[in-house]
C-alpha cells in the first residue's frame, strides 16, 4: 500500500474520532540511545489506513526521540511469522514486531520472544488484552489494540440490520447483497449462534457434542440463496467497498477504509442465532513482541511501550479504527464504540497449541460444505477428530 502517499488529517476527519488519552501519556526514554529495527505488516493489512497512521507515528517518535533509531521494515503479514520464526531461530531478525497474537503460543515454545517482567512503562491495560498477552503466567506481548470480526453494513442500504440468523436469511431470500467470508479465522463467530464449541474449557474437543455442523449448514444456504460465499475477506471487502454488497463481516483493521469508501458503515454483532443465543466472536490482541535474540532488548521493549502507550495509540484509533489495549484512552466515535461493545462479548483467542490444528481440519471441513455440499454434521465430525487425535497424539494432555 502506498501509505506515505495518504494524509492522515484527510482519514482522521473521515473516521471523526476523538479518543482522550488520560494521565501520563509516554514513558520516559531518558537515557536511552541506539537503534532497534521493527518488522510491520501494516500495508498488507487490507487496507491504506493501518499504514498511514503507523507513518504518523513513525514520525512522532523521531521528533520527540531523536536519539532511537528506528528502522520500520515493512513484511507481508503472509510472511511475517515465518520469517521471524527462521531468522530469530538462527539468532537474527529483528528487534521487535507488531502482529496479532496469532502464533504466540508457538513463538514462546519455541523459545523466540523476550518474556516481558518489567511492566513499569505498560501503564494500564484492560485485562481482556492482558489475558490474550500472556502465557503461564507470564506475559510475552506489549498489548497494542484488540480486534474481532463483526458485521459491515451501509446505513444508506439498510436502516435496521438483520439481528438474527433468521431475519438474515430472510434478508438474502429476498435479494439483500451480502458477503461472507468462509475462512475459518471469519467464520468464528457463527458458531456459539448456533450452540457450538470447539474446544471446551480444558483445550478438548467440544466439536463431538456441540452442534458445530449447524452454522456450517446455516452459511451454506446463505450461499444458495444467493450470498456471496468465499474465502477471500480482501476480495469481499473490495465488493463492499465498490458498492457491489451491502453487509460484509470482517475486523476492525479495515474500518476506517470501508468508512472512506461508504460513509455510511455501521457494525453490528453477527446475527443471533438457534433460540436467540448471541453469537461470540474471537478476540485477538494485536501487540509488540521482543526477540530474545535481539541485540538490544531493553531499548526495544521500551520503544514498543512508547508505540503501544496512549499518546501513540490514539494515532491508530483516530486514524485506523483500532480499539486500544490501553484502558486510558475514551472512544467518542460511534462506530468504533460500537467495535469496542462486540470485542467486549467475545473469547479470547486459543493461543494454546491445540489451536494449531484447528485451521487445517476445520478449513477442509468448510470446504467440503461450501464447494461439495457435504452434510455440515459429517464435515465437523470429521474435522473435530482429526483435530482431537492430532493433539492427542502431540502429547498435550496427560
Amino acid at each position: 500500500m502506498a501509505r506515505k502517499n495518504w494524509k492522515l488529517a484527510a482519514v482522521a476527519a473521515m473516521l471523526a474520532v476523538v479518543a482522550t488519552a488520560c494521565g501520563s501519556n509516554t514513558p520516559s526514554a531518558d537515557g536511552l540511545e541506539g537503534e532497534v529495527t521493527l518488522w510491520h505488516a501494516y500495508g498488507s493489512s487490507g487496507g491504506s489506513a493501518e499504514g498511514t497512521a503507523f507513518a504518523e507515528q513513525l514520525a512522532k517518535f523521531e521528533k520527540e526521540f531523536p536519539k532511537i533509531k528506528i528502522n520500520a521494515v515493512e513484511v507481508p503479514f503472509s510472511d511475517i511469522f515465518t520469517k521471524f520464526k527462521t531468522e530469530a531461530a538462527a539468532g537474527g531478525g529483528p528487534d521487535l514486531f507488531i502482529a496479532p497474537n496469532d502464533e504466540l503460543g508457538n513463538l514462546v515454545t519455541a523459545g523466540l520472544l523476550e518474556p516481558i517482567t518489567d511492566v513499569t512503562d505498560l501503564g494500564t491495560i484492560s485485562q481482556q488484552a492482558l489475558d490474550g498477552a500472556t502465557i503461564g503466567g507470564t506475559l510475552y506481548l506489549v498489548p497494542e489494540s484488540l480486534k474481532a470480526v463483526v458485521m459491515y453494513y451501509d446505513s444508506a442500504k439498510i436502516a435496521t440490520p438483520p439481528a438474527t440468523a433468521a431475519e438474515f436469511k430472510d434478508y438474502v431470500d429476498n435479494g439483500g447483497k451480502v458477503a461472507v467470508p468462509a475462512g475459518v479465522y471469519h467464520v468464528w463467530g457463527w458458531y456459539k449462534a448456533f450452540g457450538a464449541s470447539i474446544f471446551d474449557s480444558t483445550g478438548h474437543a467440544a466439536c463431538f457434542t456441540t452442534p458445530v455442523g449447524d452454522a456450517m449448514d446455516y452459511v451454506k444456504s446463505l450461499k444458495a440463496a444467493g450470498a456471496v460465499v468465499d474465502g477471500n475477506d480482501g476480495d469481499l471487502g473490495q465488493k463492499y467497498m465498490n458498492g457491489e454488497v451491502d453487509v460484509m463481516f470482517n475486523g476492525n483493521w479495515v474500518l476506517a477504509d470501508y468508512l472512506k469508501a461508504r460513509p455510511g458503515t455501521q457494525v453490528a454483532p453477527f446475527p443471533a442465532g438457534t433460540n436467540g443465543l448471541p453469537s461470540v466472536g474471537m478476540v485477538g490482541v494485536d501487540g509488540w513482541h521482543i526477540n530474545a535474540a535481539g541485540a538490544n532488548k531493553e531499548l526495544a521493549l521500551k520503544v514498543g511501550a512508547i508505540l503501544a502507550s496512549p499518546a501513540y495509540a490514539e494515532i491508530m484509533v483516530t486514524g485506523a479504527g483500532h480499539v486500544p489495549a490501553s484502558t486510558a484512552i475514551t472512544i467518542q466515535d460511534p462506530v468504533t464504540k460500537a467495535f469496542a461493545a462486540a470485542i467486549a462479548t467475545g473469547t479470547r483467542r486459543p493461543v494454546e497449541a491445540w489451536m494449531n490444528n484447528y485451521w487445517g481440519n476445520f478449513g477442509s471441513a468448510w470446504d467440503s460444505v461450501l464447494q461439495t455440499g457435504a452434510a455440515g454434521a459429517d464435515a465437523a465430525a470429521t474435522a473435530c477428530d482429526a483435530m482431537e487425535t492430532a493433539n492427542v497424539d502431540a502429547g498435550l494432555w496427560p
